[in-house]
């Protein structure tokens, strides 16, 4: 156990991405249904109503999914190129998750915030603006 403790690939990116891997899996599967679950992305934001809601958690899921798999990837990174746990080592492990954790909240706010007003209602730009649903299900376009 003392030497998987003290090994480079036991960081907090590898950590942390399985944790956001997890927990985006987990959201996709059982996504929370309403603002009451005791889990799901809560902001000022997202929880204005059940459209807030359900769009915020389900940008989340996926922008944390990949986040997850970007976290690994440093991880990895990490855990090959440091030879041991030096105070680098430590600032480039946790320094990737702090960052990654801004990102997730940041992200998914901009996402509210150019989609609906501050009182929950969607916003109108050119006619009708697309749900996160709707975006995902586009066909990219061939030329």
């Amino acid at each position: 156990m003392q030497s998987v403790v003290h090994s480079t690939f036991f960081n907090a990116d590898l950590l942390v991405g399985l944790l956001f891997l997890l927990m985006g899996s987990f959201t996709k599967v059982f996504p929370p249904k309403t603002r009451k679950n005791i889990y799901g992305y809560r902001s000022f934001l997202s929880t204005r109503n059940e459209d807030t809601w359900h769009e915020a958690n389900q940008f989340a899921t996926q922008h944390s999914l990949k986040i997850a798999c970007v976290l690994i990837g440093i991880g990895l990174v990490i855990g090959f190129f440091f030879r041991t746990q030096s105070n680098w080592y430590y600032l480039f492990s946790v320094g990737t998750v702090i960052i990654a954790v801004l990102n997730l909240r940041g992200e998914t706010e901009w996402y509210l915030s150019q989609h609906f007003e501050e009182n929950g209602e969607r916003k109108a730009s050119h006619g009708q603006t697309k749900s996160f649903d709707e975006l995902s299900s586009d066909e990219p376009a061939h030329p």
